[in-house]
């Protein structure tokens, strides 16, 4: 069941649930800066909470979360998926960490979502009360007898006075019960009256909370991966660019689709053939693309039924004519990619002879380089990576390009597309007035430490 089915709209309950003050505070939770970017959160909040205050705790599990929420067939097999035991984990601190916050110290509940279940608890905001245990009397309430036998009196005396002070005590506890319970009603329904009218003044508020619950998925994905379209995933041809660098000689995609270019490259090179033509027929991939395919086969809530992941050099001509792809690498890994850049504003050049390399900028906009070069010596170790979704060769599908100049550029390239905090404001920034996503290209550029990608930033745009 896709997360754009569930059910959540208020008017569809057994009541009215804008008539309790605590679906007022769940509300409020979900529209607060420590949910409002996390959608998972909140729709598995709103999720439960309102299962619960309509009294269907008994509906309230780990496989109907999953489905839901986390767009798992409702069959799905959650002792192998602990996508809602993490999530669940990351609820109870986030809850946590609101009610600490003073936006949440005066809410008149606390949620909690006790560990081993997921039925969530309400608990009421109360007054502290000195609990007259005798672990809690001080020193000084201590009465010590004396060393001699009491006169009767003073023990009769002793005994009304103790009794006295109990009704004393317990008098003054029902008088705060009286007076704190009235108190308690009174800020709920303060409480309830105040987020309804914040909620009015504030009507982007619920259409965040709605979208969060009823939100569509992932609109990228949603147009690559569909079931009546078949999806191919392409892993660069590692081999390639080894056996390219070595023998300073570039392969066209007609030469790499014909085949046998290890022996024609050998004709020019320095370095044994035997070493180049064996080095071409080895079947070599990189690891962040291994990592891209994971990552692809983890998406929640895509059906991957009509998706192949195929290796550059297996790949042919005609399997392009219809469907969508997903190509991963530049031209000189996969060179398939050869295909489509001619129409991209951002593409790789890498002159071998020279040893240049750059992220070229075919149409320059104001503020943006006509070209990004990749130093070693660069202190930050800055790369670049490219996003292009593109129309296939035929326009009858999408076609997706996720490269870099180094692994970490590819790597930034493919942590745009999987990290909603990047990919999703950009796609809402740019989609049509009808809601439809167009075909775009994106320059990101990232710090490389270690090899590996870090923080990303959008450098450069287009839109078609």
């Amino acid at each position: 069941m896709l997360l754009a089915e569930t059910q959540i709209d208020d008017s569809e309950a057994a009541f009215d649930l804008n008539s309790d003050a605590r679906w007022h505070v769940v509300k409020c939770v979900v529209a607060s800066t420590l949910f409002a970017k996390s959608e998972r959160l909140s729709g598995f909040l709103l999720f439960v909470c309102k299962l619960s205050l309509e009294g269907k705790n008994e509906e309230i599990n780990e496989q109907a979360i999953g489905s839901n929420i986390f767009e798992r067939p409702e069959n799905y097999d959650a002792a192998n998926d602990n996508i809602v035991r993490i999530h669940a984990s990351r609820l109870r601190q986030r809850l946590k960490e609101y009610f600490a916050l003073p936006e949440g110290t005066d809410s008149p509940f606390v949620i909690e979502i006790p560990k081993g279940a997921y039925v969530p608890v309400f608990i009421p905001r109360q007054i502290e009360v000195r609990d007259q245990t005798p672990e809690n009397f001080s020193q000084s309430d201590i009465n010590v007898a004396p060393a001699e036998p009491a006169p009767l009196e003073d023990v009769v005396s002793s005994s009304f006075h103790k009794e006295t002070s109990q009704d004393m005590a317990e008098g003054s506890a029902r008088k705060i019960l009286r007076v704190t319970v009235p108190v308690l009603l009174v800020i709920c329904v303060l409480w309830s009256l105040a987020s309804g009218i914040y909620l009015l003044l504030h009507p982007h508020k619920l259409k965040q909370i709605d979208a969060i619950v009823v939100g569509p998925r992932n609109p990228l994905w949603n147009r690559l991966f569909r079931t009546d379209k078949e999806t191919l995933v392409v892993t660069a041809d590692s081999s390639l660019v080894l056996l390219q660098n070595l023998s300073g000689n570039r392969i066209t995609l007609a030469q790499y689709v014909e085949g046998g270019y290890g022996e024609k490259l050998s004709e020019h090179a320095s370095i044994p053939s035997s070493i180049l033509q064996n080095l071409a027929s080895r079947r070599y991939t990189s690891v962040v693309d291994l990592n891209t395919v994971e990552k692809l086969l983890r998406l929640p809530g895509v059906d991957l039924s009509n998706t192949q992941v195929r290796y550059s050099r297996d790949l042919h001509p005609n399997e392009l004519k219809d469907g969508n792809i997903v190509l991963l690498g530049t031209y000189e890994s996969t060179p398939w990619v050869q295909m489509f850049e001619p129409r991209m504003n951002f593409y790789f050049l890498n002159d071998l002879r020279s040893s240049y390399f750059a992220l070229m900028n075919r149409h320059p906009k104001a503020g943006e380089q006509a070209q990004y070069t990749y130093d070693s010596k660069d202190p930050d170790h800055t790369v670049y990576g490219v996003v292009a979704f593109q129309p296939t060769m035929s326009d009858s599908g999408d076609a997706l390009i996720l490269e870099g100049q180094t692994m970490a550029g590819t790597e930034a390239a493919t942590d745009f597309v999987f990290d909603d905090t990047y990919l999703l404001p950009f796609l809402k920034q740019i989609k049509r007035p009808d809601g439809s996503l167009p075909h775009f290209e994106v320059l990101i550029a990232s710090k490389s430490l270690n090899g590996d990608a870090s923080r990303l930033q959008v450098v450069a745009y287009r839109v078609e």
